[in-house]
């Protein structure tokens, strides 16, 4: 039990779910059996940290998720502020030669 708890703490490198999972399931046997010269604040307080290692990689996971998002729709936006000034040049453009028009008629 405590072994393996040892062997991932010792690992270089960062945790994956499946370094979590197993974990938790080292600590539920540690929990079961505290004989192992661990006491009940350690189990809890390595509990907790491995919570929260869990907790940030899935909020990391969510996080890049939403920014993919944010990204396509900036993208949308920007297209569509393009669209609307290209209709407002050409609103202004028709504006300007619907009014050249109009004097040139008067004009005749």
């Amino acid at each position: 039990m405590t072994d393996l708890i040892l062997k991932f703490i010792n690992e270089p490198g960062e945790y994956k779910g499946e370094h979590v999972a197993a974990l938790r399931k080292s600590l539920a046997e540690c929990g079961k059996v505290i004989s192992a010269g661990l006491t009940i604040e350690q189990v809890l307080n390595t509990r907790v940290s491995l919570e929260l290692i869990a907790a940030i990689q899935k909020f990391d996971t969510v996080s890049g998720e939403l920014m993919k998002t944010t990204n396509r729709l900036s993208r949308w936006m920007l297209a569509f502020a393009i669209v609307a000034a290209g209709l407002g040049a050409a609103a202004i453009w028709i504006t300007v030669l619907s009014y050249q028009l109009a004097l040139a008629q008067v004009g005749k």
